[in-house]
Parts: C-alpha cells; sequence; structure tokens
C-alpha cells in the first residue's frame, strides 16, 4: 500500500483497491520487427510508475510498480536471454469497476499496447540509425530489426484487443490454464460436457506446443550462433587469401572463378588462333 500511496492522488486502504499483474513489453522482436533494448526496458519501468492505464476507454487504472525479469533458459530472435518488463496496477472498487474487476479476474482483459517515445533506432545489422538494410530480411543469416534505445517518454498504457507487443499479450502459461478454468466452468454450468472437453483437449496441445517452443527456441539460437561462426570462418578464410596473394600474386585458390587470359570468341562462332 506505500507503493500505492505514493501516486495516488489521496491515502487508499487495502479494501479499497484491486491490484493485478500485467506484461507491458519485452527484448523480443514484435512483428514491426522492432525490439526495446534490454537498457531500454530499465528505463521504461521507471518511467511508467504513476502512469494511468485506460481501460475500456476510461482512465481507471494506475501502476504502481513495475520490475524487469528475465528467463535464461529462454532466448529472444536475436539469442538474447529473454527480458520482460511486468508492471503492477491498481483499480479503485466501486460498482463501476465491478464488472471490469470480475473481467481482470476471468482473464478477459489481457491485451496491453504501450505508447512511449525513443531517442534512437539502430539497425540490427550495421547499428546504424539510416541504412539500406530492410527490416524483416535476413543478412548472412542475421535477422534485420530496430533496436528502440534511450526511452525519453512513456505517455499511457491500455488494454487492447490486439497488442503491437506480441509479449504483452496473454501467455502460453495462462492461455492454458484459461482453457483448463473454462472448461471446469463449463462442466458446472452446462449440462453438454463436449465443450468442456474441447477447452481441455485445447489445454493440452497448447502444453504440447508449449514444450515444441522451448526446443524451437533452442534451435534457433544455435542457427544463430552457427551463422556467426561461419561469418568469422569466412572472414578468416578472406584474410588468409589477401595474405597470399600478397606473397605469391599469380596463386589462386579454388573458389575463385578461373578466368581465361584469351579473348572471348567472336559472335560469329569462328576462332582465332593467332
Amino acid at each position: 500500500m506505500r507503493k500505492i500511496n505514493t501516486v495516488s492522488s489521496h491515502p487508499l486502504t487495502a479494501d479499497q483497491v484491486f491490484i493485478f499483474g500485467m506484461r507491458v513489453c519485452s527484448n523480443d522482436v514484435d512483428k514491426d520487427f522492432e525490439r526495446f533494448t534490454t537498457k531500454s526496458l530499465h528505463s521504461l519501468a521507471k518511467m511508467y510508475i504513476g502512469k494511468p492505464g485506460i481501460i475500456k476507454n476510461e482512465k481507471s487504472a494506475r501502476i504502481y510498480d513495475t520490475v524487469v525479469v528475465s528467463d535464461i533458459e529462454r532466448t529472444t530472435r536475436s539469442g538474447d536471454i529473454y527480458c520482460e518488463l511486468i508492471a503492477y496496477a491498481y483499480i479503485l472498487r466501486s460498482e463501476v469497476s465491478k464488472q471490469l474487476i470480475e473481467d481482470l479476474n476471468a482473464d478477459m482483459v489481457k491485451n496491453v499496447s504501450i505508447g512511449c517515445s525513443v531517442a534512437s533506432t539502430t539497425c540490427s545489422i550495421c547499428d546504424e540509425e539510416t541504412c539500406s538494410h530492410v527490416k524483416g530480411s535476413v543478412y548472412d543469416g542475421k535477422l534485420c530489426f530496430k533496436n528502440l534505445n534511450s526511452p525519453v517518454d512513456a505517455y499511457e498504457w491500455a488494454f487492447v484487443v490486439e497488442p503491437k507487443k506480441p509479449d504483452a499479450a496473454m501467455t502460453l502459461d495462462e492461455t492454458i490454464q484459461h482453457c483448463y478454468k473454462v472448461g471446469e466452468r463449463l462442466r458446472k454450468s452446462n449440462p453438454c460436457d463436449t465443450c468442456a472437453a474441447e477447452h481441455e483437449q485445447l489445454a493440452h496441445w497448447l502444453e504440447e506446443l508449449k514444450k515444441l517452443r522451448v526446443e524451437c527456441d533452442g534451435l534457433r539460437s544455435n542457427w544463430y550462433k552457427c551463422a556467426e561462426k561461419v561469418k568469422a570462418l569466412r572472414a578468416e578464410r578472406d584474410a588468409a587469401v589477401s595474405d597470399l596473394r600478397k606473397l605469391v600474386p599469380v596463386w589462386k585458390w579454388d573458389g575463385e572463378k578461373e578466368q581465361s587470359s584469351r579473348e572471348e570468341a567472336p559472335k560469329c562462332g569462328c576462332v582465332d588462333f593467332g
């Protein structure tokens, strides 16, 4: 309550508020091929404390605490350790907010969208702000995306139908638990067990998907590491070839295209033997 009263306009007690947590954003690449750096997440964590949130078109919640957490068993699309910004917010309990609180408890309101400004965006390939690299393309095995650096200001946050940041949505674990809860609720309130069984089956399939995602993340990370090794080996090879050419100017290696010293034959098909 001390943290809540730090950002509230007047003192509040525990029975006056409903508190909840939410995933705001992460350092993974989003569907627009952009991502916050881990350093940016820590800056945003400070900026979002005290910021109001829009839920169902009304400013009805406020963030009172934030934390950046890491998952060492998970990697981002760029091969970094996965980090995410978690925020904790509160809503004043009232007749008006009663339905909203019930929706939050039932996981019916989960997707978060944020608004902020950053000082610069740099390319993941060349680390420049302006370049010819195209977001979403792959260069020498490396995905091109924009790094969002040095946040300047954090505006509002809101629950939306579909967030820009995929990790601001319901997590896979939360989705699995949600399916089980729906299945249990249907069994109690609905005489038809078919729908409940389908939700439970969906939860089972999602659990299998979760296992596959972990394997996929590991393979993706290894792929990026292999691509970097190949790039380094190519650089070493080119350096060795350059050194050999300095020592033996006429030396050629098998990887180079052989160039004939003779001129090409005339287009008429005649060959000059002179």
